[in-house]
């Protein structure tokens, strides 16, 4: 927590990245019986649970999280995003279209072959849907 901290001094992301590790401990607190149980009936591969592993796979969750204004700002992994060219600097976002029962790559204008089209993913927060 120290990284964070150091990397997100004077960031308004701090305060929401300490947000996020109670989310996860919180979510390892809920497993951990279940976890345990595992364990007790020698369920194979039951050691690979850790608060660790469960912190790595939330991450790796949040990481791949876009955001979908028209289902009302929900969360969702959409492998192909991960994929785009992110940038802050974004002409395009992705959406639900119910017409194509699809989420959808949408851009702000049109494109001539070679122009660069860069896509804002939302740092997901499906962390907090999770305690």
């Amino acid at each position: 927590m120290l990284q964070v901290k150091h990397l997100l001094a004077g960031s308004g992301l701090l305060h929401k990245a300490h947000g996020m590790r109670r989310a996860a401990d919180k979510t390892w607190e809920e497993l951990c019986p279940l976890v345990q149980e595992a364990q007790q009936r020698r369920i194979p591969r039951a050691k690979m649970f850790s608060r660790q592993h469960i912190h790595w796979a939330l991450g790796v969750l949040l990481s791949r999280c876009i955001r979908l204004d028209s289902l009302g700002g929900i969360e969702a992994v959409v492998p192909w995003a991960d994929c785009a060219n992110h940038s802050v600097d974004a002409n395009c976002f992705c959406d639900w279209d119910a017409a194509l029962k699809a989420v959808t790559l949408r851009v702000d204008r049109a494109y001539a072959v070679g122009d660069e089209v860069r896509f804002l993913a939302s740092l997901g927060t499906m962390i907090q849907h999770t305690s």
